[in-house]
């Protein structure tokens, strides 16, 4: 904590409300920033199924020897399976070689 010396004797009511107003204001911002839910970014996301086989125009069997082969790995929540879109992208945009 800084050392810092407000001085309140010539404030307004209105402009304490206002500063304090304020103040929390940019706290619980920083605060949302922090805890939010949501991805930071785009590849953070997770995908169904039925959405990597779209993205990648493939189907569930393709997708399914695919995890077998170690090609492109899921992950399982209870009996659901979901892909990272940073793993799908990665095989939809392979890196290719410069000879």
């Amino acid at each position: 904590m800084s050392n810092q010396i407000l001085n309140f004797v010539n404030i307004s009511l209105e402009d304490m409300t206002c500063i304090m107003r304020e103040i929390v204001a940019s706290e619980l911002q920083k605060a949302k920033e922090f805890i939010s839910p949501t991805p930071k970014n785009d590849l953070d996301k997770i995908l169904t199924r039925e959405e990597v086989c779209k993205l990648l125009k493939v189907s569930n069997t393709t997708l399914f020897h695919w995890h077998n082969d170690k090609v492109l790995v899921n992950h399982k929540i209870g009996r659901r399976v979901y892909y990272m879109k940073a793993d799908v992208m990665v095989k939809l945009n392979p890196l290719r070689l410069v000879s």
